[in-house]
């Protein structure tokens, strides 16, 4: 079996770890040679934001309404 396909074994099978996935995604992006590909994993690893010097994808962006419980029930927090 490919690395390749050894991977997307792993990717569906839910007892395998997301870390365990990442790691076999870098070997096969090194293995490769694929440059955009080893520095999106990277930024996902490190994480993204200004000290790296880029954005955070839209992906990674979650909007909602924070929410409290009060005795009446649950209200919006106001800033």
């Amino acid at each position: 079996m490919s690395f390749v396909k050894e991977i997307i074994a792993a990717a569906v099978n839910s007892a395998v770890p997301t870390t365990q996935l990442v790691r076999m995604a870098r070997v096969a992006a090194a293995q490769a040679a694929t440059p955009e590909f080893q520095a999106w994993l990277e930024l996902e690893v490190k994480g993204y934001g200004k000290r790296l010097g880029r954005e955070i994808p839209p992906y990674r962006r979650v909007e909602g309404t924070l929410l409290a419980r009060y005795p009446q029930g649950w209200a919006p927090v106001i800033r």
